[in-house]
């Protein structure tokens, strides 16, 4: 049987490993998204479409091994990825393309043709 203080001593230790866990996890965010929107930086801008989450091309980019981050400009949400080369951008813009989404309405979404910030306007 655990004494009256083991429990709250697990809990104790539990928590505070649940939050380096998190501590490190936010860390790595903050410093991948001052990389990517750092001047110098290897990046396409993809405007994400209104009604659009972006977790969604950034977790099917992330699969294929693109690192991506999300900024804000002009009022407009961006997914800024990590491309070092035209190869790279047109893999980048096919992984958008054939993923499919749904919308914040339930509206199921495919872009018919990706644009990036330096292009013009997306699909």
């Amino acid at each position: 049987m655990l004494g009256p203080v083991m429990v709250p001593s697990a809990f104790v230790v539990v928590g505070g490993a649940v939050m380096l866990f998190l501590r490190r996890v936010t860390l790595e965010e903050a410093g991948r998204e001052a990389e990517l929107g750092g001047p110098g930086a290897h990046t396409v801008a993809y405007a994400v479409p209104l009604g659009q989450d972006a977790a969604v091309p950034m977790a099917a980019l992330a699969h294929a091994g693109f690192h991506s981050v999300t900024a804000t400009r002009s009022g407009m949400e961006l997914l800024l990825i990590e491309c070092r080369d035209e190869a790279e951008r047109a893999r980048v813009r096919a992984i958008i393309e054939k993923t499919g989404w749904t919308r914040y309405d339930g509206a199921e979404m495919h872009p018919a043709h990706v644009s990036f910030e330096d292009e013009g306007s997306t699909g």
